[in-house]
């Protein structure tokens, strides 16, 4: 009697299949868990976006790898916890402490690649950029006189052409 159920007066033992069809045979007295918490074909949605449903395994293996939404490890190895799949593009790009980042300076010649957490200390280093700044505007003085001597080349060229082009137009009236 211990062994039947007391509202069917059913052995508890009795084997049944899985009404999920995955092909597994429990005991009676086992199958509600088996339902909610073993079943790889029970009907299950995705707790991260909620959006899609279908069943354990579906979710599990062929839905969490691509969703947005589930939650992923930096690449980096940082102290975030975890990141939303859709997050970690701008995780890294813009918040990582432990993300390799150029220096500011980059532009006027600075090859400084640091964890971006490190950066701050290396963008003190004022004198150092300062002085590639003023090695870059040394440049930029010298090519702009440069075209403006080539600017003012091709003018002559062209007022000597001009004149030339007139006296053969003086002449040709003649």
């Amino acid at each position: 009697e211990q062994h039947l159920d007391t509202t069917t007066g059913v052995c508890r033992y009795v084997v049944v299949n899985c009404p999920y069809s995955c092909g597994e045979s429990i005991h009676k007295h086992n199958l509600e868990e088996h339902k909610s918490q073993h079943c790889a074909l029970r009907p299950f949605t995705c707790q991260y976006c909620n959006l899609h449903k279908a069943n354990y395994q579906e979710v599990t293996e062929e839905h969490w790898p691509t969703c947005e939404k589930y939650p992923v490890s930096c690449p980096n190895d940082c102290w975030e916890e975890k990141i939303e799949r859709q997050q970690l593009k701008q995780h890294l790009e813009q918040t990582c402490p432990l993300e390799l980042v150029e220096c500011e300076f980059s532009c006027v010649g600075c090859v400084i690649r640091l964890e971006r957490c490190l950066m701050s200390a290396h963008m003190a280093e004022t004198d150092t950029h300062l002085s590639m700044v003023a090695q870059l505007s040394k440049n930029i003085q010298h090519t702009v006189h440069q075209q403006a001597d080539q600017i003012k080349q091709q003018g002559d060229l062209i007022k000597q052409q001009t004149d030339l082009i007139k006296q053969q137009g003086d002449q040709i009236k003649q």
